[in-house]
């Protein structure tokens, strides 16, 4: 049986699934056939009526692989990657058109592929205890790691941050600009320590899609840069140039950017949440997402200590070593290989 990829994910906006499918594919060989949709059909609802009409038709007779958490029904002959069930842990954070969508689609589309992979082993235990499926079909495989991300050169990094008209010593906080993400009780920790510490936090990221998540009215306050959208060229040299690297998100599926900037020799503060701690091991300082105050004594133990700092860096170093792509693509080719 023939392999297709089930390219949708192409046509979408740059984050944590569209890389994950992005690296697996590019290193997956096995002549499989990416099947994408027009750019006219790729988003909204019309994406969803070319996955669930369209694409079982064109890939009649094949295996598909569908990368980022969605499929064809229909489509039986299926390897299913799931990243996350936000939609159903974490509904508020959605649109209520959105989240009611993906709880009608996953029980009706899980139950019936050939297997289910997941990107930590959190996500397979919801899974497992969301819907009736046998577990001898759902594995994990960890997303990997880009070789892109490590520490530059003081100069590289130097010049990249002047053109944010930044300087080291930042707090860094790369994230989507949406609910889950969780930057406003981030700031809020921020707002009381701020002027103690004397430098200033710093926010990345592109504006979560209106169509998918549920407003999210930041208030920034003082000693707060938000700097929007980033190419990922720069992201080694903001990651380096920061302090500290804060990711309180309150719900994850697994959790690259700390990884991230792990890799560039930041200290990382975290999220307690289980897939952020199944990432992220004893590598990082941990905080209760949902307590303010949980979250400025992180950020002030780790600012305080250079030792800790230290400490962190040299654990993170050694943490991101355990993440590679080439050996997830490989547990990916077995995986779609059996099924086949």
């Amino acid at each position: 049986m023939n392999i297709a990829v089930n390219g949708r994910f192409r046509r979408q906006q740059m984050s944590g699934v569209q890389r994950y499918a992005s690296e697996i594919v590019s290193r997956l060989g096995m002549g499989a056939r990416l099947v994408s949709p027009e750019s006219r059909a790729s988003t909204g609802m019309r994406g969803h009526l070319w996955e669930q009409l369209l694409l079982p038709v064109r890939t009649r007779g094949e295996l598909l692989w569908s990368p980022g958490n969605t499929g064809p029904i229909a489509k039986r002959d299926q390897v299913v990657t799931v990243h996350d069930v936000a939609t159903f842990d974490r509904p508020e954070c959605f649109t209520p058109s959105f989240a009611r969508f993906y709880q009608w689609l996953l029980p009706r589309l899980l139950p019936r592929v050939r297997a289910i992979i997941c990107v930590s082993a959190f996500t397979r235990s919801r899974l497992l205890q969301l819907f009736p499926i046998n577990p001898a079909s759902t594995m994990v495989i960890h997303p990997g790691l880009a070789p892109d991300f490590r520490r530059p050169t003081e100069a590289s990094m130097l010049a990249q941050l002047a053109e944010f008209s930044l300087t080291p010593g930042y707090l860094l906080c790369l994230a989507s600009y949406e609910p889950r993400k969780n930057q406003q009780r981030l700031l809020d920790a921020w707002a009381s320590l701020a002027s103690r510490l004397g430098t200033r936090l710093v926010l990345a990221g592109h504006s979560g899609r209106a169509q998918v998540f549920a407003p999210s009215h930041l208030q920034p306050g003082n000693n707060v840069r938000s700097l929007g959208h980033v190419s990922e060229s720069v992201l080694p040299s903001l990651y380096a140039g920061a302090k500290a690297f804060a990711f309180p998100s309150l719900y994850e599926g697994f959790g690259m950017p700390p990884l991230e900037a792990m890799a560039c020799g930041t200290p990382v503060i975290a999220s307690q949440h289980p897939a952020v701690r199944e990432a992220l091991g004893d590598a990082a300082c941990y905080c209760d997402p949902e307590n303010i105050a949980s979250i400025a004594s992180a950020i002030a133990k780790v600012f305080d200590s250079a030792s800790l700092r230290q400490e962190l860096a040299e654990q993170g170093l050694e943490r991101v070593r355990l993440f590679d792509w080439d050996r997830a693509a490989a547990q990916t080719r077995d995986i779609l290989t059996r099924a086949a």
